[in-house]
């Protein structure tokens, strides 16, 4: 047993209509060259709760700060309305019900837990929308402790964004999965170039997603989405 002395909470970074779960989150971290997904756990729009990572394994999801880091995971964090630079608290109040139930069964399982905090309180990233230690002090009825400040610039979305200039595994996923549901991305060969970006921009267009030519967590998980359909 790994003894975690943090449990961060993250979302998917997924607009608040966009139900995913393990599995599509596991496609889009295999895409990026992980051995698994991040995430020792998911909380699905529903509230319903997927088991991700073994927890015997130490996580991918705090970039530097993964070690004795117990991983959970809410889906959405962003609307339409705001675009995807903009993440917000989008839970649903079944997510909220389950996502106490999971804290307090974490603290539990692993009493060498002494912070329950949020992806944003430990590198630059808007990620997961709200203040999570601010939120289980009010839960708790603990001493509410001081908001830690996210920099105006930091990203809403903590997944590496793939567009035109890219290369590696990860573009070869992507114009894999474009072909294959007949958006002609051309070569498999690992550069996002031009064929590749009007691919991108036709299957956006086709499933109602912003056509900016930019693949991050919405339009991966519509596409890995669309693949298995």
């Amino acid at each position: 047993m790994i003894p975690f002395d943090t449990l961060t909470w993250h979302y998917t970074a997924t607009f608040d209509d966009q139900d995913i779960g393990v599995s599509e989150i596991r496609d889009m971290h295999l895409a990026r060259g992980f051995s698994d997904i991040g995430y020792h756990g998911v909380l699905r729009l529903s509230g319903v709760r997927e088991w991700g990572r073994p927890m015997t394994k130490t996580g991918a999801h705090v970039r530097n700060h993964n070690t004795r880091n117990l991983g959970f995971v809410a889906v959405g964090g962003l609307r339409h309305e705001s675009g995807p630079n903009v993440g917000i608290d989008t839970r649903t109040r079944e997510q909220i019900a389950a996502q106490i139930e999971l804290t307090r069964w974490a603290l539990e399982t692993y009493p060498t837990i002494k912070h329950v905090i949020g992806h944003r309180d430990q590198v630059a990233t808007q990620c997961p929308g709200y203040d999570v230690a601010q939120w289980w002090a009010g839960v708790t009825g603990g001493r509410v402790p001081v908001a830690r400040l996210v920099p105006s610039d930091a990203p809403a979305v903590s997944y590496a964004l793939t567009k035109r200039g890219s290369t590696g595994r990860t573009v070869r996923t992507l114009q894999d999965a474009l072909n294959g549901l007949g958006h002609g991305a051309g070569a498999v060969d690992g550069v996002f170039g031009p064929a590749t970006e009007r691919a991108v921009r036709e299957f956006q267009i086709a499933n109602g997603l912003p056509a900016d030519g930019l693949v991050g967590p919405a339009t991966w998980a519509q596409l890995l989405k669309a693949g298995r359909s």
